[in-house]
């Protein structure tokens, strides 16, 4: 009984070390890291070439919002997700933010389809790329990322594509682009306005901790304050070893007394 009122208070100091850690902040289980889009000219792209002139854009990027980051940084060039769309950002146009934001993507960019004809979806903003599929005359509330530059498909109607997907039951989920002449009422989400910590945080003595330190630092001080807890638990409850060895016991046999023939038939045996 005394050891188990002890083992309960071992438990206890645990539990209440962990939750201590968890609501100071220390035992971070989000390490997502993300970056909010500072720059108006901020493009997706398809390689880790982020030249404007030699890089192969996906779509334009909406200033305000954010993505996140899946890779570490490569000579300033991060390899992010955008609301589902992978690719790469130059870093000189991101600002690292120490939180994770609440609505990092655009929630109602969308464009409907003119009534006259179909929507032909592209593998490249230029009409001798590859064809996807079709967006059905009509069709409203299209899903779109952003816009790119792109061929002139139609003599007089510009150079700009739109960045889309589109599901159906016969075509699947298709994402590619659209020309602008097939496009009508073209909505744009208004400017994210959230508020988002810019600053890493900061411990007692003032020192820097990134999120995804204040992670690892969590884990060790988690490992330090357990192992021991388990180790003296398991000494307190250790199972009872094999049943003791019984004593030995050693029997004396009465020694028989020789008698005098005995002896002297044995006496007889050594003559010579």
């Amino acid at each position: 009984m005394k050891n188990f009122f002890i083992g309960l208070t071992i438990l206890s100091a645990l539990m209440t070390s962990i939750c201590f850690c968890s609501t100071s902040g220390l035992y971070a289980i989000d390490t997502e890291i993300y970056y909010r889009i500072s720059n108006e000219s901020t493009y997706l792209y398809k390689t880790q070439d982020t030249n404007q002139e030699t890089g192969t854009k996906l779509f334009l990027l909406p200033k305000t919002y954010f993505v996140k980051q899946l890779d570490a940084p490569i000579d300033n060039v991060v390899f992010v997700e955008f609301d589902g769309i992978y690719g790469y950002v130059d870093t000189i146009n991101l600002t690292r933010v120490y939180e994770t934001p609440t609505t990092p993507y655009p929630q109602s960019t969308s464009l409907d389809i003119i009534t006259v004809a179909n929507a032909v979806i592209y593998a490249e903003p230029d009409t001798n790329s590859t064809y996807l599929g079709v967006i059905p005359y009509n069709t409203s509330n299209v899903k779109m990322y952003g816009n790119c530059i792109g061929t002139e498909a139609l003599s007089g109607s510009g150079t700009l594509w739109y960045y889309c997907t589109y599901e159906s039951a016969g075509q699947g989920k298709i994402t590619g682009y659209i020309y602008n002449s097939v496009a009508k009422n073209v909505v744009y989400s208004p400017e994210n306005t959230e508020v988002v910590s810019t600053e890493p945080i900061q411990n007692v003595n003032g020192d820097i901790i990134a999120p995804e330190l204040q992670s690892m630092d969590s884990v060790l001080l988690i490992i330090g304050i357990s192992i021991p807890a388990i180790i003296l638990l398991y000494l307190l409850f250790r199972p009872e070893r094999g049943r003791r060895k019984a004593k030995r016991t050693i029997s004396h046999t009465p020694r028989r007394s020789i008698t005098y023939n005995e002896q002297q038939k044995g006496n007889d045996e050594f003559d010579f």
